[in-house]
C-alpha cells in the first residue's frame, strides 16, 4: 500500500494487484517475502511461477513488469533493500520478451 503513495507507484497504473500477485507467488514458491527474494528466486518466480499460476495474455507482461520494477525501485529507495538493483536487472533488458513468451507457452498448455 505504501507504493501507491510513493513517487515510484504514482508512475504506474494500479500497481497493487500485480505486486500482490508477485508477493503471494514468491512466498508460495520460495517461502520468502519479496524483500528477501534473491535475484535467482525472483527470476524463477517471474518467468516460471507466474506464468504457471496466472492466466493472462502476453500483452500483460509489460504492465506487470512496470509494477514490479516500481516496487523494487521503491524498496531500494525507501528501505535500502540490498538486492534491489540486482532484482531490477532481472526485471529489465529482455524481461518483457521472456515473460510474453512464457505466458504464450503456458496459454498453449
Amino acid at each position: 500500500e505504501e507504493l501507491v503513495d510513493a513517487p515510484e507507484g504514482k508512475r504506474v497504473r494500479d500497481p497493487v494487484l500485480p505486486c500482490q500477485v508477485l508477493m503471494d507467488l514468491a512466498a508460495g514458491a520460495h517461502g520468502v517475502t519479496v524483500a528477501h527474494l534473491c535475484p535467482h528466486q525472483l527470476e524463477d518466480t517471474v518467468f516460471n511461477v507466474v506464468p504457471r499460476n496466472l492466466v493472462a495474455p502476453p500483452s500483460m507482461a509489460d504492465p506487470l513488469l512496470r509494477s514490479w520494477r516500481a516496487m523494487y525501485r521503491y524498496l531500494g529507495r525507501a528501505y535500502a533493500l540490498p538486492q534491489a538493483d540486482a532484482c531490477l536487472k532481472v526485471l529489465g533488458r529482455n524481461a518483457r520478451r521472456r515473460l510474453e513468451a512464457a505466458l504464450v507457452a503456458q496459454g498453449r498448455n
